[in-house]
């Protein structure tokens, strides 16, 4: 039995687990798991749909809305026509200089200009750095929460923006990988070969993502959407083909460091599967328990125990290990699943659902959570209530028991 401070972390089993667990969850569609990979797939970005629908009514999708016209304007008019400048001002001086290829950007800007536009690249630099520390996070808290990254330390800093979230670890990895690649590289060149890998990688699969969404999500012609990949992902394998070249020079680097964390990710996922899988086949029979009967084999102690668990339905294989090494048992049994939604409202008769899992007479239930990701102690609060209550409903009940019995005797 474990404390109140259980880990934000969820799994979902895989192969012929899938259709067990589904059969097994009863009248809980919000658990309810796909059979096959794409159906997953469906289902997750059907999830992320939903959830942007429910927040489209909250304060800061209403700020966003304010204010979507006025970022389009101002990409198409000042941030699009800045950029075409810059890059077409870089060719023009490249033509014109084919000898001068080390510091483009710099060697282009007229001698005049120079310390002003200095000081504006060191600005977006630094905004582009904060950009990339929140991307980072973003992307770390969704594998964590489909499985695929260890779970760490999440602060939601923002009542309002679910996403404005603070990961300690990655911050402090972020700052040492920094200073460390810096310290590798040789000079500006090899830098500047890893960053064109990277940035190509990026390109290619926000394609392959907007191709699946536009499948999927948008369900548009298949027609168009094969189009649209073929056009964007070929321009950028032919670009991505040009600084393969450049793998020796730096870029070697970034490979290296890519492969250990898809390893990274892939193990911790297959391991999670795994105990998940685990977990799944040893739970205890019912058989068991009715062969025991309503005492358990053993000594029913008053009192309420928590055994927390992830499975949404059947008994732990821990539960069986606590009858054999504890020399008695709490007289009401709460196993508890913790769901973490990323959602910022959940219905009030949605977040705690109870049910008995064996007869009356064994006093067992089972409690799933749907914990939301902003103020998580509120929640904790109430689920302590909850059990409270549930507590003092046990008691009064067999408090009224006793008096009956002691009633009758007389």
């Amino acid at each position: 039995m474990q404390s109140l401070n259980y880990p934000c972390y969820t799994k979902r089993p895989t192969g012929a687990l899938l259709e067990e667990e589904k059969q097994e969850q009863g009248s809980l569609p919000f658990l309810d798991y796909p059979k096959t990979w794409s159906d997953q797939l469906y289902a997750e970005l059907r999830r992320v749909h939903v959830a942007l629908e429910k927040w489209r009514g909250s304060r800061s999708t209403e700020l966003c809305k304010r204010h979507k016209l006025g970022l389009s304007l101002t990409f198409i008019f000042l941030v699009l026509p800045c950029l075409l400048l810059g890059y077409l001002g870089q060719a023009a001086f490249l033509m014109a200089n084919q000898s001068e290829t080390e510091q483009v950007f710099f060697s282009s800007i007229p001698s005049g200009g120079f310390w002003p536009v200095f000081f504006i690249a060191n600005i977006a630099a630094l905004i582009a750095s904060r950009a990339m520390t929140t991307a980072t996070f973003s992307c770390i808290k969704q594998s964590t929460a489909l499985g695929c990254f260890p779970r760490l330390k999440i602060i939601h800093t923002s009542r309002k923006f679910m996403g404005q979230i603070y990961i300690p670890v990655i911050n402090w990895f972020l700052l040492v990988g920094c200073l460390a690649f810096v310290a590798m590289f040789g000079s500006v060149n090899e830098i500047g070969n890893a960053y064109g890998i990277a940035e190509l990688g990026v390109m290619m699969m926000t394609t392959i993502l907007v191709t699946i969404i536009m499948l999927l999500i948008w369900q548009i012609n298949i027609i168009v959407v094969l189009s649209f990949l073929v056009f964007f992902l070929g321009l950028e394998l032919m670009f991505f083909s040009s600084v393969l070249g450049s793998v020796g020079d730096g870029s070697w680097v970034l490979l290296v460091f890519a492969a250990v964390l898809f390893m990274v990710m892939y193990i911790w996922n297959y391991g999670s599967k795994l105990k998940y899988e685990s977990e799944v086949r040893q739970k205890l029979s019912m058989d068991l328990l009715m062969k025991l009967g309503s005492s358990l084999g053993t000594i029913r102690a008053p009192g309420i125990g928590l055994v927390y668990n992830e499975l949404v339905k059947g008994i732990p294989a821990i539960f069986g290990h606590f009858l054999t090494t504890l020399p008695a048992i709490h007289s009401m049994i709460i196993f508890v699943c913790i769901k973490y939604v990323p959602v910022p409202v959940v219905p009030q008769n949605e977040r705690f659902l109870f049910r008995r899992v064996c007869p009356k007479s064994y006093h067992m239930f089972r409690c799933i959570a749907r914990i939301i990701y902003i103020d998580q102690t509120t929640q904790w609060r109430r689920l302590k209530s909850s059990l409270q209550k549930i507590q003092a409903q046990c008691l009064e009940k067999a408090n009224r028991q006793k008096t009956k019995a002691r009633d009758r005797e007389k």
